[in-house]
């Protein structure tokens, strides 16, 4: 049986309408991570369901940085104009509710968010310093990701394995033993216990993965399918012994990384990837800018629906926070789906003007 041309088939603007499904798809399991999941072992499924962040940075890092030096220059350009658009976007929109709110509660925000302390923090490590809103760390790394690759392609980074490499395993090394490993090895900087994640710990390190997978697709995606399924469900059983081990041994402080979260990443992305054609259909089509509204609505709408309940109806709000990661994905994806009707008009309107 003759061998897939990946090369060939990712070549230009084509997108598998697998891929761009598996970033809708992954939204559930950020909502889960965001805000948690029913049941008794509900702890469990949010904290596993990390593996979704590397997966999309992993993508944007496999549709980005492309083997061709003009066209990964120009779609960098790209993609660091529209990240800075997006987070210029949902950085005003979140900082308007979170003065509003702490306005409400009467709350001096202005001496918090001065504090050299909190501007380090947020600059440096993407550590949000209000109470709403700290999804906005993917947005805001993959925005410092865009940047920096586009000044080492500049420089002519990129291309040089010697570099490359080197500094994959650097960033490996620091994510490791700033995150999950932290207290093994008794990290004390900056008065952390550990670094969150962001752009050093996790969009650099998985988008040079997606770069990695793209450069050798064909040797890569061509291995057969079934296998990705089963490495997924490998990552998942280390990722789930990491944390065990971890907490039996008292050393786990942070569980938003686990080195099985990057084998789960990497087959779940393989898997899509692997599958080639595309389609018209409505979901597949609009998928991407699905994930995106979703993910920026999600902590917003979630602070709206559990404020109104503490005010209007307390009697419900245990029931509706305990099942609130499936609660705010509805929510998040019916707004999402009327913004697209509206925006969709808008662009018909126009066209139907201009002729």
């Amino acid at each position: 049986m003759s061998k897939t041309d990946y090369n060939s088939i990712y070549s230009g603007e084509y997108r598998s309408s697998s891929a761009d499904l598996l970033k809708f798809w992954l939204m559930p399991f950020v909502m889960f991570v965001f805000f948690g999941f029913p049941t008794v072992i509900g702890g469990y499924v949010s904290t596993l369901s990390n593996f979704a962040a590397p997966a999309f940075f992993i993508l944007s890092g496999f549709f980005i940085l492309v083997p061709d030096d003009a066209e990964r220059r120009a779609k960098l350009k790209n993609a660091a104009k529209r990240s800075l658009i997006f987070f210029s976007v949902v950085f005003a929109v979140y900082l308007l509710i979170n003065i509003a709110y702490l306005s409400y509660m009467n709350y001096d925000w202005v001496p918090e968010i001065v504090r050299k302390r909190k501007i380090f923090e947020f600059l440096v490590f993407n550590v949000w310093p209000f109470p709403i809103g700290t999804s906005i760390w993917f947005i805001q790394s993959l925005l410092y990701a865009n940047v920096i690759f586009l000044i080492a392609d500049k420089l002519h980074l990129l291309k040089k394995a010697f570099i490359r490499i080197p500094v994959f395993i650097i960033l490996v090394i620091i994510a490791l033993f700033a995150g999950e490993f932290a207290k093994i090895s008794d990290f004390p900087y900056f008065g952390y216990n550990y670094i969150p994640g962001g752009a050093v710990t996790r969009a650099l390190p998985y988008m040079l993965i997606g770069m990695f997978i793209r450069k050798h697709a064909n040797s890569i995606l061509n291995i057969k399918r079934w296998i990705f399924p089963v490495l997924f469900a490998a990552g998942l059983l280390l990722a789930a012994l990491e944390l065990i081990l971890l907490s039996r041994f008292k050393l786990l402080v942070y569980t938003g990384h686990m080195f099985g979260f990057s084998i789960m990443a990497i087959s779940v992305c393989c898997f899509a990837l692997s599958k080639t054609g595309s389609s018209d259909a409505f979901l597949p089509e609009h998928s991407r800018s699905y994930a995106k509204r979703i993910y920026a609505l999600s902590q917003p709408v979630y602070f709206i629906v559990m404020f109104g309940l503490r005010i209007i109806a307390q009697e419900y709000f245990a029931l509706i926070q305990a099942f609130g990661s499936i609660i705010i994905f509805a929510i998040c994806l019916f707004i999402a789906y009327i913004t697209g009707i509206i925006k969709f008009a808008l662009i018909d309107m126009k066209k139907y003007d201009e002729e």
